[in-house]
């Protein structure tokens, strides 16, 4: 890894900028892909511009880190944008609330990919309290992927207190609510409600007139 990362230093900040692969991903993308520190380490140190530059999908080099769950890597990228190197709070909230093609922002990347999810969610909430919660182009928010996925209620908790405003939809017209009761998650129920959801109708059912129809389970 040394000897890769020596390699690097003999580049131009014209020559990061330049290199691409064919669907778009910049060194900083692919150091970001598989992992590597060190490597982003030496990108950012010669080319801090690359830090929000996206890729043909859309994607920016934290978006691929955490889709790849290099979670350090992802901490990483995150820390060098607060710097004023990095660009600061403004770099912070830009590289947080980007949307690749497919709508998804870091906070759905990190709710779909992060199994321990006190992580990352957290972080990002505590980051940037503002941060986009809207759906993606598959209709689903955050909140949804979160609960669906079934994750830990405490962090849904702190999702919960520190994100403005929230949203809190899916596919179908679901409300994570509904998601709840579907995967027989008790206490995400109770952390939702107790939150005052928005409770929409999902074939002329409400959450809990669905959790009747659906019949008796057992609930987490």
């Amino acid at each position: 890894m040394k000897d890769k990362v020596d390699d690097l230093d003999h580049y131009s900040a014209d020559q990061f900028a330049l290199q691409l692969t064919p669907n778009g991903n910049t060194l900083l993308h692919v150091a970001a892909e598989f992992g590597s520190s060190d490597c982003v380490r030496a990108i950012l140190s010669k080319c801090p511009s690359l830090l929000r530059r996206a890729n043909t999908d859309g994607d920016t080099p934290i978006h691929v880190a955490v889709a790849r769950e290099h979670f350090a890597v992802a901490n990483l990228l995150l820390n060098f944008a607060k710097s004023e190197e990095g660009g600061g709070a403004a770099a912070v909230r830009e590289m947080l609330r980007a949307r690749n093609h497919d709508g998804d922002t870091t906070l759905h990347l990190a709710a779909r990919y992060d199994f321990w999810g006190f992580f990352l969610v957290n972080l990002f909430t505590e980051e940037d309290p503002g941060l986009d919660h809207g759906p993606n182009k598959a209709g689903e928010t955050p909140l949804y992927l979160y609960v669906e996925r079934g994750l830990f209620v405490e962090d849904l908790s702190q999702m919960l207190k520190t994100c403005t405003p929230l949203e809190y939809g899916s596919p179908g017209g679901k409300t994570a609510l509904h998601t709840a009761v579907i995967r027989h998650k008790r206490k995400a129920m109770l952390h939702i409600y107790s939150y005052r959801l928005l409770l929409s109708h999902v074939h002329m059912c409400l959450p809990l007139t669905f959790s009747c129809k659906i019949g008796p389970t057992h609930m987490e």
